[in-house]
């Protein structure tokens, strides 16, 4: 069956994900998604969590892609992505790719950062070019202002947009020597916000003009530095950046989303920033968009709004997809015809310049001593990163010590302390001296691997529970101390006799294994004492906050 050039032009400004196929995950490409690609000149694929079971089977699995695109429609090799930021965001584990610390870890080595956040970067994109991916979406480069933020939190810098500006400059230069595409998210800034995209549409919570700007102006800096690929669009309302309104799908009235704003992509962004490289959209599949949009809506709207690739703008996951996708190409398509002034022109040049730039290195093999080497300064920087918030009393092994916290992370920490003759066990009320572990706030479905695997994960403590429980124990007697493994603003509303230390780093129990020298180094400094070298990257709140 032929198509017209509408439709085949469409196609090529979409990125796909092929994460599963008939409900188990795909690992090899299949005669389905073959056929995707001898039909359709799809710009390219995002791999996740449920793609990546082995290097090798991987580098297989990328080698079959990129045969499918050359000798399919699209008629050359294709754009391989994933979300490889370091600490929460892996999509890979750590048998296949050095597990390496996420932004804050980075940020809170103090003067030593910039030096650390180009090294991840570098041996992050030159295990991801031996693996095949060829484009990573990162770094986050959104300014951590507010601490209940569930979705980018640590995965941020800094709450100081000059930090973020200098350490995530040094990423993007780290990633391009390393051979991978990079990507800036999430503009104009999602640091600012209290929700979840993936599961509902948020609002920046600036208030006003001047406070918005601060976010967006980050972008600017770094595309002024001339190392940015690509920029990713939010799906989160800014009022004081573009504050018309649109209709959902049920018929209310919504203030626009980034992903679909020509005033903040294209006044701001394209005339105003000068950005000339790739704009690619948040997944389309995310609750921000879905619950709100349909997937011809919301793609027709993100193609016309400034963005050049629209991310995931429908499943392909059973044999019926194939049909859903051609009407969905159909729809749009005719939609875009019928718009006044839109055109293709633009952004599939500068697709097919990003394009242009892909490196095809099969045989680009990390030794495995270079391996070793990045394991070792990754330990070393996950050292480093450990931050004294309030001092700790000095530790006495005789006294018995109980540990507060997923139960999960506290048998991590009770096996590691015990290592040091710290006799500790979980939620002991007879213990002595008691440690909170804290995660507010709780797990995001991006840092569970993405929607496709993500199941409802019990809200953990927030941070009035943490505090609660805090008094009860010093009511009781106990000594108390604090570690932080996610946002450490709030510490700062801890009672004065509580010692507090933070760490930005750690995983769901089927990753856990990668952070195990996190929770080594910030054991042991507890355990023995030993000074904090770490520097906080983020504003304490106060107690009034």
């Amino acid at each position: 069956m032929g198509y017209n050039v509408d439709e085949l032009s469409v196609a090529r400004r979409i990125i796909l994900d092929l994460r599963t196929f008939n409900g188990s995950p795909l690992t090899r490409l299949n005669d389905f998604w073959k056929g995707i690609f001898r039909t359709w000149p799809i710009a390219g694929v995002v791999l996740f969590a449920e793609n990546c079971e082995s290097s090798e089977q991987v580098k297989a699995l990328c080698c079959e892609i990129q045969s499918a695109s050359i000798n399919g429609a699209l008629g050359h090799p294709c754009l391989i992505a994933i979300d490889q930021e370091g600490g929460r965001v892996m999509r890979t584990h750590s048998a296949m790719t050095t597990a390496m610390p996420g932004a804050m870890s980075i940020a809170a080595t103090g003067g030593q950062a910039a030096s650390h956040a180009e090294f991840v970067a570098k041996h992050m994109a030159l295990e991801l070019n031996e693996l095949g991916i060829n484009w990573n979406f990162a770094p986050c480069v959104d300014v951590n202002s507010d601490p209940r933020n569930p979705v980018i939190n640590v995965r941020s810098f800094s709450s100081d947009a000059r930090r973020v500006v200098e350490l995530a400059e040094r990423q993007l230069q780290g990633f391009r020597a390393g051979g991978v595409l990079n990507c800036i998210k999430h503009f104009p800034g999602h640091g600012n916000t209290s929700i979840d995209s993936h599961v509902g549409l948020a609002s920046t919570l600036a208030e006003s003009f001047e406070e918005a700007m601060n976010e967006a102006e980050v972008f600017n800096q770094l595309i002024r530095g001339g190392n940015v690929d690509a920029v990713m669009t939010a799906h989160l309302q800014s009022p004081y950046l573009d504050d018309s309104t649109l209709s959902t799908k049920g018929n209310e009235s919504c203030t626009v989303p980034a992903t679909f704003s020509s005033r903040i992509l294209i006044d701001l962004l394209r005339d105003d920033f000068r950005f000339d490289g790739v704009v690619i959209s948040d997944a389309l599949d995310m609750g921000a968009v879905a619950e709100h949009f349909t997937p011809s809506d919301a793609l027709c709207r993100t193609l016309q709004s400034g963005c050049d690739l629209a991310l995931m703008p429908l499943a392909i996951d059973c044999n019926a997809s194939s049909e859903t996708f051609e009407r969905l190409l159909k729809s749009v398509s005719r939609k875009l015809q019928e718009s006044s002034g839109y055109s293709n022109e633009s952004a599939l040049r500068r697709i097919e310049a990003l394009h242009h730039r892909i490196r095809l290195s099969p045989s680009a093999i990390v030794p495995r001593e270079v391996k070793e080497q990045a394991a070792r300064r990754c330990a070393e920087i996950w050292h480093q990163s450990i931050t004294e918030v309030a001092a700790c009393p000095l530790v006495d092994v005789s006294q018995s010590v109980a540990v507060y916290g997923p139960e999960s992370l506290a048998k991590r920490v009770i096996e590691v302390l015990r290592k040091y003759n710290i006799m500790a066990g979980f939620e002991d009320a007879r213990a002595q001296r008691a440690i909170v572990l804290s995660m507010f706030p709780f797990e995001s479905p991006v840092e569970a691997g993405g929607l496709a695997t993500f199941h409802p994960i019990k809200p953990g403590p927030t941070v009035e529970d943490t505090l609660v429980l805090v008094n009860e124990l010093l009511v009781l007697g106990k000594q108390v101390d604090v570690f932080s493994f996610r946002s450490p603003e709030w510490l700062g509303r801890l009672p004065n006799t509580v010692g507090a230390l933070a760490c930005y780093d750690y995983r769901l129990p089927i990753f856990e294994e990668a952070c195990v020298p996190v929770i080594e180094s910030l054991c042991k400094i507890w355990a023995q004492n030993l000074p904090a070298p770490g520097v906080l990257p983020v504003n304490l709140l106060e107690e009034s906050a």
